[in-house]
């Protein structure tokens, strides 16, 4: 077996078919799939049934739910297949996917992890954007020089990376290299972005990592999505997060580039805080304390000026200096003339 595509399912009635489709149509057939039921409560797991007792290949697995980072694991324990795939069921991928991947594995040697590109597609099924890709192998020590550190996060600041390593479905595993290692998700419910922590850890222990310049999966953009949903503790888990990635960064003794980079993460974190705040449906008074503690948060007013700000972007800059102020009023008008971009 080639290729294990790991599927975690859970209240995606309305786009798991979309998903399936897409597997059924791939040229490249040595595969299996396995949908992980994480105690969906829709009709996905008749779907996932239904689909299951008609071909060999296709697998399910119902468990109580446990978050994105365990249905995966749970996935990991049962897969067969050479390299571990890893699709969220309300995204699809390329028909060449897994031809494309092969094929390129197959080039490199079987490297531990190869990265690929991707498509954002918005709600309307019209593409909006695409990734920044290269094509380049990578061994050794040029991993931790050149693809760690965008493991951590892609640069925030001028120079901005023309290529970076995204979410797990944005790569594929060689399924011996996770085993060996003893490479697991971590829940996403403690630390808000399980995927970071996971590329971070496969970038430190990899010997081999390709990237090649297809974009071959399509990431859909979905207000049900966790990484859209409201959180009431999305500050706490992203400070927890950056203490994380700084404990990380000491205990390696990693570049003060890469120490950057966790800033970057944070503020970024910090500005999905505020627009979650500002944009949701609470009190205002209740609303207007929590945006005052995000801007009051100590971790942010604890970086130090060795952080090179004066190269962030214009808006990004101005409300770095805002957030550092303590400025409530201009912070909050400055992201509602902002409202529908990232700044």
């Amino acid at each position: 077996m080639r290729f294990s595509l790991i599927i975690p399912v859970y209240k995606v009635e309305n786009y798991i078919k979309r998903c399936i489709q897409s597997i059924e149509e791939q040229i490249f057939k040595d595969f299996e799939v396995i949908f992980i039921d994480d105690g969906s409560p829709d009709k996905c797991p008749q779907i996932c049934d239904s689909i299951c007792s008609k071909l060999s290949n296709y697998h399910v697995i119902h468990k109580t739910n446990e978050g994105l980072g365990y249905a995966r694991n749970t996935g990991m324990q049962y897969a067969k297949g050479d390299y571990i795939v890893f699709i969220d069921s309300d995204d699809y991928i390329e028909k060449d996917m897994l031809e494309t991947l092969n094929d390129n594995l197959l080039k490199f040697d079987n490297p531990d992890i190869c990265v690929f590109g991707y498509n954002v597609i918005d709600r309307k099924g019209h593409r909006i954007s695409q990734s920044n890709t290269i094509s380049k192998f990578f061994k050794n020590d040029d991993i931790s020089k050149f693809v760690l550190p965008k493991a951590f996060c892609r640069s925030m600041r001028k120079p901005y990376d023309e290529y970076g390593i995204g979410s797990a479905w944005g790569s594929v595993y060689k399924k011996e290299f996770l085993n060996l290692n003893n490479i697991k998700f971590k829940s996403e419910r403690e630390y808000l972005s399980e995927d970071l922590l996971y590329s971070i850890e496969v970038c430190t222990k990899a010997s081999n990592v390709l990237f090649i310049d297809f974009k071959l999966y399509n990431y859909c953009l979905n207000d049900a999505s966790l990484s859209h949903s409201y959180r009431t503790d999305r500050l706490e888990k992203s400070i927890y997060l950056y203490e994380c990635m700084n404990k990380i960064a000491d205990a390696n003794n990693l570049s003060d580039e890469i120490k950057y980079r966790i800033i970057d993460n944070f503020f970024v974190n910090l500005i999905v805080c505020l627009k979650q705040e500002i944009l949701s449906d609470q009190p205002f008074n209740i609303k207007m304390n929590n945006i005052k503690e995000i801007i009051e948060n100590k971790e942010f007013h604890s970086i130090d000026n060795s952080y090179p700000s004066q190269n962030l972007s214009f808006q990004r800059k101005l409300l770095f200096k805002l957030i550092k102020q303590k400025n409530v009023l201009l912070v909050v008008l400055l992201i509602l003339l902002k409202e529908k971009r990232y700044i």
